[in-house]
């Protein structure tokens, strides 16, 4: 099983993150690079950041330290992580959190080509049926059982596996896990 990851969604469920420099967001999301960059954060409330670990953007998604220390933990190395700062209004938003919350994150994941998408999850009927409106199957796994992933089919999509899913809800990290179709014959 493949799960992609979501923003907790009882927090703004229609709150994004924006990028300062979209352009060059959006740029690392289609080379599947980590975001060198800060996001504005003015539509949350600054609370909400204590109970979210994973923060939706317009582009690539914002990882807490919780989040981070939590992947550090179930295997070093498997994820890369890179610095950024949640601007809210004009201050950097560590300054009113910073008690509770080290730091903000990208992440650089691992790109991988399991995505097919001349396939539709109706070829595999009865089993991939709960996905039917899906226009993709992913049709290999990664190599790796350990990390986050993406298909740059899909940039905006980030991936684990079900031993990911698992060890990070075993620590208690606050995000969502939807289902991915998949299909391996």
């Amino acid at each position: 099983m493949l799960y992609s990851l979501y923003g907790n969604g009882k927090f703004h469920p229609l709150s994004k993150l924006q990028a300062q420099n979209h352009e060059g967001c959006r740029d690392a999301m289609y080379k599947g690079e980590a975001y060198d960059g800060d996001f504005v954060a003015d539509e949350f409330n600054r609370d909400d950041f204590y109970f979210i670990d994973l923060v939706e953007s317009f582009c690539v998604p914002v990882f807490s330290d919780k989040f981070k220390n939590a992947c550090e933990e179930i295997k070093p190395g498997s994820v890369i992580f890179k610095k950024t700062n949640l601007i809210w209004g004009k201050e950097n938003l560590l300054e009113w959190v910073g008690d509770k919350i080290a730091g903000f994150y990208t992440i650089k994941p691992t790109v991988v080509d399991i995505i097919d998408e001349s396939l539709r999850p109706m070829r595999f009927w009865p089993k991939l049926k709960k996905f039917k409106n899906e226009n993709y199957v992913i049709t290999r796994m990664p190599a790796e059982e350990f990390g986050i992933f993406v298909d740059l089919k899909k940039p905006h999509m980030f991936m684990c596996t079900e031993a990911m899913k698992l060890a990070l809800e075993t620590r208690k990290v606050s995000l969502s896990f939807h289902e991915l179709p998949v299909a391996i014959e």
